[in-house]
């Protein structure tokens, strides 16, 4: 039962390292709504809000402030509880985050895994995706956070002339290397660069 506690952040000891609102928050399932969730504030650790409504939905909320619904429970062939990310908090309404939440608890239900069904439909979803497409959206959910946005947004678009039309799953290492090939001996410092981002960019994607 410890495990339980200590792998969903409702152990007594990760609360009392959480400022007043986490505590009271992860120690009791509440229900959730649009103005409870917009009111939720980053702590020193992360921390997750369980649903009453929803059995198994948290919005879990990083050190960074960012949101996220997920569903923790214990998936099939796992002895401990495990989350599997719904979606971010902001991209999707709650009552649709509920609705996933039950349809993944009855995958769970019947044995089945709720990740393979998510891996299965992203794979779809990437065959029709270019990387103008990718990049793009890299640029406006990542890139806008950086430090040095307008350089790396400059660079990438680079990339984005070049590739713009490829689609993201005929991206394969061949392409990267011969890109190397062709642009190192030319610009090192920018091929080097270049190569930074495009392996940020598919990091972030796999996530």
């Amino acid at each position: 039962m410890l495990k339980w506690h200590l792998a969903c952040s409702r152990c007594p000891r990760v609360a009392q390292r959480l400022g007043r609102q986490a505590r009271e928050l992860v120690t009791k399932r509440v229900r959730l709504s649009d103005k409870r969730i917009k009111a939720l504030r980053p702590s020193e650790r992360r921390y997750d809000v369980w649903d009453s409504e929803a059995p198994g939905l948290i919005v879990q909320v990083q050190t960074t402030g960012h949101l996220s619904y997920k569903l923790c429970r214990r998936m099939p062939g796992m002895r401990n509880p495990t989350r599997r990310l719904i979606g971010e908090v902001g991209t999707m309404e709650l009552e649709e985050a509920r609705a996933i939440a039950r349809e993944w608890c009855a995958m769970i239900r019947r044995g089945a895994d709720p990740a393979s069904k998510t891996r299965a439909a992203l794979a779809e979803q990437r065959k029709a995706l270019t990387f103008e497409q990718v990049a793009e959206d890299y640029i406006t959910r990542h890139v806008s956070k950086f430090r040095h946005k307008v350089s790396t947004e400059r660079e990438i678009r680079l990339l984005i002339a070049r590739w713009g039309r490829v689609p993201i799953h005929q991206f394969g290492r061949d392409r990267i290397i011969k890109f190397m090939d062709e642009t190192g001996p030319k610009t090192p410092y920018m091929a080097h660069r270049q190569f930074g981002h495009l392996r940020a960019l598919f990091n972030w994607l796999s996530r």
